[in-house]
């Protein structure tokens, strides 16, 4: 009996999981994984010598940003991404910045076209 709780307790953990789970976000034609994005709120909690606690989850506590260089055939592009997060560390909006212009990125299941670690991640007070 015991074996067949332990059982259905790990069903039903992973059937939650992927909603708890860092989502990528589409920006345009790009698509941004969590590693940058988590990477960009985390140094952002450091910053603000700040720890994750309980707090509304859609009230924007930190934001953070971080610089892209996405190669196009007419050229590299510079792009300023925007990373909002709640009091628990959670991604609550993201965006982008390029040439004047602004993109709302929105979470999608794609997969990432840009998903690695920051050379050095900038942080800035906004």
């Amino acid at each position: 009996m015991k074996i067949f709780s332990l059982i259905s307790l790990a069903a039903i953990l992973s059937h939650l999981t992927p909603a708890i789970a860092n989502q990528n976000y589409k920006c345009h034609d790009q698509i941004i994984g969590p590693i940058p994005l988590m990477e960009s709120v985390n140094n952002a909690f450091k910053y603000y010598n700040e720890e994750a606690k309980p707090g509304p989850a859609d009230k924007l506590f930190i934001p953070s940003a971080f610089d892209l260089k996405i190669k196009y055939k007419d050229g590299t592009f510079d792009v300023k991404i925007e990373v909002g997060a709640n009091s628990q560390k959670q991604i609550i909006y993201v965006k982008a910045y390029c040439q004047g212009k602004t993109f709302d990125c929105t979470p999608t299941n794609e997969p990432p076209t840009y998903n690695k670690l920051q050379p050095k991640a900038e942080n800035t007070k906004m």
